[in-house]
């Protein structure tokens, strides 16, 4: 009997044992975050640390996804299509759980949050840029999604990604993200954009550097760009950028990068060179608004056309009504990065009406305040949808890119930085 008995204990024992490992074995799930696909459609991005099936549940419903193996772990991406516009949906992967809102569509009042470089590097600034975005969302509850403008981390390691998704889990556990390639992120980073977002990213063969690509929210068209690309955006993109807005019939045309075309030091190369080449494009595209990150600053333009000096185009007028240009933005600094205070910005879109409001926001008090205020009325009609296609096969495009790149490169030599003297300018920098 009492080797019956120390028989069942010992079977007893190990299965326990099995059933702990089992348990143990079970794939950890980290840096999850939704994005927006296409109509209807929202991107899911997250890793695990063995390898496991690609498994998203949406209300209930399991759609699949593909892996592959990228810094020492499994990155799953999925997509999920057929979803009502203007609905919350909720979702699980493994143990994790979040929801998002869809595109409510066109007719329908919208808004949205948008940040400048987090670029943090521990746990402390990733968390106070964490809390930025969570003021941000108090402030305006019913906004639909948040953007990053670049520069999410400042070396781009596994280890800041890690640190980045954990002290944003609460904010992406209920919101989108659109994120925003900057140089931190994808320049000499190569590959790691991709690989920690499912987005409708534009085929390139620079996509290593980061990646480009449109969505509609409501009743505007947003570009979002990669100025990693050919200093610092090569022919592919650009014709990409002018067939996508004049496939469009949206309201408002808005259009998110990393590095600005405005900024008040007009001796940046970055600034001078992407002004030459997207100032002419948003002229002829009619674009509504740049919004910028990269240099940590706050500054808002007059609408632009024709363009001219930075300092000649800043501005502090409220309202604008069929504004012959474009307004650009850097909403400044989402962290502790930046020379001023941590601010973040919403953008409100109702019918005609664009409301633009700038925050501060109080790292002590975890408190925001406003700043600043614009408004944009439209009574005109939206520009006509135009068939005429670009093309943008990147390969196509390499001979003129590297004779646009070479004039791009003289001009600023020569014309900038020689013919108005901005080289004795920033020497003078230099001491």
């Amino acid at each position: 009997m009492r080797k019956l008995t120390a028989i069942i204990l010992a079977i007893t024992m190990l299965l326990g044992s099995f059933a702990f490992s089992a348990q143990a074995a079970e794939p950890v799930v980290s840096r999850v975050v939704t994005t927006f696909y296409g109509p209807g459609a929202q991107g899911f991005h997250w890793y695990t640390d063995v390898k496991t099936e690609s498994r998203v549940i949406v209300d209930g419903e399991s759609y699949a996804g593909t892996s592959k193996s990228f810094d020492g772990a499994w990155s799953h991406s999925a997509v999920v299509s057929g979803l009502e516009p203007g609905t919350q949906y909720s979702y699980r992967i493994g143990d994790y759980e979040g929801t998002f809102k869809t595109d409510p569509g066109r007719g329908r009042p919208m808004n949205f949050i948008v940040g400048g470089d987090t670029q943090a590097t521990g746990r402390d600034g990733f968390r106070l840029s964490a809390n930025i975005f969570a003021s941000a969302f108090e402030t305006y509850p019913d906004a639909g999604f948040y953007s990053i403008l670049g520069d999410l981390t400042q070396d781009s390691t596994g280890a800041q990604w890690d640190l980045f998704f954990e002290e944003f889990k609460s904010v992406n556990q209920s919101a989108p993200l659109v994120p925003v390639s900057g140089n931190h992120d994808g320049a000499l980073k190569w590959g790691w954009f991709q690989n920690i977002f499912t987005l409708n990213e534009q085929c390139n063969y620079t996509n290593l550097s980061g990646v480009y690509y449109s969505f509609d929210y409501g009743d505007a068209h947003i570009a979002v760009i990669n100025t990693n690309d050919w200093f610092h955006i090569g022919t592919a993109q650009r014709n990409w950028l002018i067939n996508d807005m004049n496939g469009s019939n949206a309201r408002w045309k808005i259009v998110m990068t990393h590095k600005p075309v405005y900024f008040h030091n007009e001796i940046s190369p970055d600034c001078l060179g992407l002004r030459r080449i997207l100032g002419p494009v948003c002229d002829m595209l009619g674009i509504d608004m740049v919004l910028s990150g990269h240099k940590h600053s706050y500054y808002r333009s007059a609408p632009l056309k024709n363009h001219g000096s930075a300092d000649a185009a800043r501005c502090d007028d409220s309202l604008f009504t069929d504004p012959d240009g474009t307004i650009y933005v850097m909403p400044g600094a989402a962290g502790g990065r930046g020379g001023s205070s941590p601010t973040f910005a919403n953008i409100e879109i109702n019918g005609d009406t664009l409301t633009y409001r700038a925050h501060i926001f109080d790292s002590e008090t975890g408190q925001s305040t406003q700043r600043d205020e614009f408004v944009i009325e439209k009574t005109l009609p939206s520009k006509p949808v135009t068939e005429s296609k670009l093309p943008t096969d990147p390969l196509l495009n390499l001979p003129g890119q590297l004779l646009n790149f070479f004039m791009n490169f003289m001009y600023l030599l020569i014309v900038e930085y020689i013919g108005h003297g901005l080289i004795i300018d920033a020497v003078k920098e230099l001491f």
